[in-house]
């Protein structure tokens, strides 16, 4: 008897009403997951390209490990839209589209949610290497805080394969009535609650820091307000560990979902675009110029008399700048009044960044830029 139910006219689940769904008429969170992966897959796609091609002549591993959270990125944004349809009540959504193929999907999602973060949070871990690995205490930070990211989201394969993939004899439509999935949220709870402090760590890691440069009021503002943007992640994280705890007791399980995967992809993404601001501002600072449409409208406002000064070097301990004239190149070393006098001076070339000192300033056939051969802030100073 049951061969003769067309289950592409039933629904998974009865409304709150009594109603039957017409599958037409019904409200859908489609369009904000579609705008959601959209925007942030091209903001990642930029920041991350910008910064790669800024970085290729002598990339790090912060470099490596952004590349590939960006392709991991990418493939779980397709997953995602390969489910845009599912984006609505529980109750509009034709019982026909669960079966074996769905739990596949499903099973590849959480197979590369175990590798994406590691790698875009990881990345920012060395990128704070890389700005403040001079002191001793950052390098036990960073090290710490990547071991742990890799036990948080590495037990989820697993995890995965225990509870989100058939075991022998089984096939993968069995997954929709055995229940073994739903004890995988169990684990994505402790998951999310976890990714949440990992996230609070990597927020507030680089503020004492920062705040100990050598730098101007300014710039030491624009370096919190960038770092800040981790704060977003910080939100996602916690409303993808709320929607997962109301999952454990809802009849709009489709809903719920859609809400959660649309939270892992903004913590995900504002990851990668935080790792790659440094090499988008240096890229944007040293090639965005050359453009021809810069250039036109540099030269409307430009004054046809030589300027007389090129720029400041950056403020003595007085706060009085000596100006540099256009031609000039000046090797800055660290400041006499560095706050830690015992570390070993790093040469140009050193991988090193010196604490509270200022970045080498070179001429370049395209402008001076800072040296980004040394990986310090240069795209933050700009």
């Amino acid at each position: 008897m049951a061969s003769h139910f067309d289950l592409c006219r039933i629904p998974v689940a009865i409304s709150p009403d009594g109603s039957i769904s017409d599958f037409r008429n019904v409200e859908t969170l489609a369009p904000v997951l579609i705008s959601v992966c959209v925007v942030l897959a091209a903001l990642v796609v930029i920041t991350t390209g910008c910064r790669l091609f800024a970085n290729r002549h002598k990339p790090w591993w912060s470099d490596y490990f952004v590349a590939v959270a960006l392709i991991l990125s990418l493939a779980h944004t397709g997953l995602v839209l390969a489910q845009t349809r599912y984006a609505r009540h529980q109750w509009d959504v034709r019982a026909c589209w669960y079966g074996g193929s769905y739990m596949k999907l499903l099973f590849a999602q959480h197979i590369i949610l175990s590798f994406a973060p590691f790698f875009s949070k990881s990345s920012i871990f060395l990128l704070y290497q890389q700005i403040f690995g001079v002191q001793n205490s950052m390098r036990i930070s960073v090290r710490c805080g990547i071991i742990f990211t890799a036990l948080l989201y590495f037990t989820n394969v697993p995890v995965a394969a225990a509870l989100s993939a058939p075991h022998a004899g089984e096939t993968w439509s069995s997954l929709l009535t055995n229940g073994r999935p739903q004890r995988h949220l169990i684990w994505a709870i402790t998951q999310a609650a976890l990714g949440v402090l990992l996230d609070l760590v990597i927020f507030m890691l680089p503020i004492p820091s920062i705040l100990r440069l050598n730098l101007s009021h300014k710039r030491r503002v624009q370096l919190l307000v960038i770092f800040c943007t981790a704060l977003v992640g910080v939100a996602a994280g916690l409303l993808s560990l709320v929607y997962r705890v109301q999952a454990l007791d809802t009849q709009d399980g489709s809903w719920n979902y859609t809400a959660i995967i649309i939270c892992t992809v903004v913590e995900n993404d504002v990851a990668i675009i935080i790792s790659s601001t440094p090499g988008f501002a240096n890229f944007m600072r040293v090639y965005m110029p050359q453009l021809g449409v810069f250039k036109s409208i540099s030269s409307m406002f430009s004054i046809r008399s030589e300027p007389k000064y090129h720029g400041r070097l950056p403020d003595s301990e007085e706060g009085q700048g000596e100006l540099q004239s256009p031609g000039e190149s000046y090797d800055l070393a660290p400041s006499a009044h560095a706050t830690n006098t015992n570390d070993t001076q790093t040469s140009p070339n050193s991988r090193g960044f010196q604490y509270a000192s200022s970045p080498q300033i070179h001429n370049h056939k395209r402008g001076r830029i800072l040296d980004y051969d040394d990986p310090s802030l240069a795209g933050y100073m700009s």
